[in-house]
C-alpha cells in the first residue's frame, strides 16, 4: 500500500507539473523563540536598509509597497499589480494560479542549504512555485499551505513573514537561483522602514545593482 501512494504521488507530479521549471520553494525557519522567519529575512540580516516595517497584517504591507512603488517609478509595478489582484485565487485566465496543499514536504535547496545560520536547522515549506511554458498552459503554478500561513499570521510580527514569502515568489518572475541573494536583498528592501523615505534616485541605483540585466523568464 505504501509503495503505490508513493507512486501515485510521483504520476500526479509528473502528469500536472510536466514541462515545468521548478522554482526556489518559499519557506520559513523555525527561531529559538519558536516563531517562524522567512528565509529571505535571514539571510539578508547584515543588510543596511535598516529595520523592517514592525505590527502589521500582510495585507498592508502588501498595499504598503505598492503605494512605494507607485511613487518610486518601479518599472515592474504592472506585474506586482497583476500578482496581487490574484493572490490566493484561481481565476479563469489568470497569469497566476494558487492551490491549497497542506503539509508540504520540505524542498531540497542546495544553494540555500550554506547560507543559513545553524539555527534554521528546523524548516518549513510554504510554497512550490512552477513557472509552465507556453505548450502547458503559460501560466505560475503556486502550491501553498493555508494552514502554516494561519500559524505564522497569528505570531507576532507574522505579518511582516508572509509579506516576505508573497514579495520572494512575486520576484522569481525575474530572478533565478543564481541571483537569489539579490533578490533576497531587494525583498528585504522593500519590507524595510527605508522604502518609505528612500528617493528615486537611491532606489533606481539600488535597484539596478540587484536586478538582473535579463527579461521575464515567461510572458504575461
Amino acid at each position: 500500500m505504501k509503495f503505490f501512494f508513493i507512486i501515485t504521488i510521483l504520476t500526479f507530479f509528473t502528469k500536472t507539473f510536466a514541462g515545468q521549471e521548478v522554482g526556489n520553494g518559499g519557506g520559513f525557519c523555525l527561531l529559538v523563540d519558536n516563531s517562524y522567519a522567512m528565509y529571505d529575512s535571514i539571510v539578508t540580516i547584515n543588510a543596511t536598509f535598516g529595520e523592517n516595517r514592525q505590527s502589521m497584517p500582510y495585507a498592508q504591507h502588501l498595499q504598503l509597497i505598492r503605494t512605494q512603488l507607485h511613487r518610486l517609478k518601479e518599472p515592474k509595478l504592472k506585474e506586482f499589480d497583476l500578482f496581487i489582484s490574484t493572490l490566493f485565487s484561481q481565476k479563469t485566465g489568470s497569469f497566476y494560479q494558487w492551490f491549497a496543499r497542506t503539509n508540504l514536504t520540505l524542498m531540497w535547496e542546495p544553494g540555500l542549504e550554506p547560507i543559513l545560520p545553524k539555527q534554521c536547522r528546523t524548516r518549513k515549506q510554504a510554497v512550490y512555485y512552477f513557472i509552465r511554458p507556453p505548450n502547458f498552459g503559460n501560466t505560475v503554478d503556486i502550491i501553498y499551505d493555508p494552514t502554516l500561513l494561519a500559524q505564522i499570521a497569528k505570531q507576532p510580527n507574522g505579518g511582516l513573514q508572509i509579506s516576505y514569502l508573497l514579495i520572494h515568489e512575486w520576484l522569481w518572475l525575474f530572478f533565478s537561483r543564481t541571483t537569489y541573494v539579490n533578490m533576497a536583498t531587494f525583498n528585504r528592501l522593500l519590507q524595510s522602514e527605508k522604502l518609505k523615505t528612500i528617493t528615486v534616485q537611491d532606489y533606481t541605483k539600488i535597484r539596478a545593482q540587484l536586478f538582473p540585466p535579463e527579461t521575464p523568464r515567461m510572458s504575461r
